[in-house]
């Protein structure tokens, strides 16, 4: 039963907060913990050439982040995780990777929002 979890974790969709984030580079990268919460808050700024994206990701959890020379152009994988099979034990909403899993970077998330969004600007 956990092999086909994973198996459905894996081939979860890609979420549409970020269409196509594999695109995006992370920038920086913030976590936190709200006085009160068990779980803790995730930033992250991540950009192409042409946009500016900043997230906000909640209930956050099992967090693996690479040392600080890695974090920089790391290239995201946001799943929506939250079709994953009923009966299953509890798996939160949201699923965050890098494009290769060995950089490290990954989370679990119970919501995403988006920040803001900006066009980069050439002077």
């Amino acid at each position: 039963m956990e092999t086909l979890i994973a198996q459905q974790v894996l081939e979860a969709p890609e979420h549409p907060i970020l269409p196509n984030a594999k695109k995006y580079d992370v920038r920086e990268l913030r976590v936190y913990w709200e006085i009160g919460k068990e779980r803790a808050v995730v930033e992250i700024e991540a950009s192409t050439h042409e946009t500016y994206v900043m997230l906000r990701f909640d209930g956050v959890g099992d967090i693996h982040i690479p040392s600080s020379d890695l974090i920089t152009n790391v290239s995201l994988k946001i799943q929506d995780t939250s079709q994953c099979p009923t009966g299953a034990p509890y798996i939160p909403a949201v699923r965050v990777g890098g494009i290769n899993e060995c950089n490290g970077l990954s989370f679990w998330a119970d919501s995403v929002t988006r920040i803001n969004n900006n066009e980069i600007k050439n002077p």
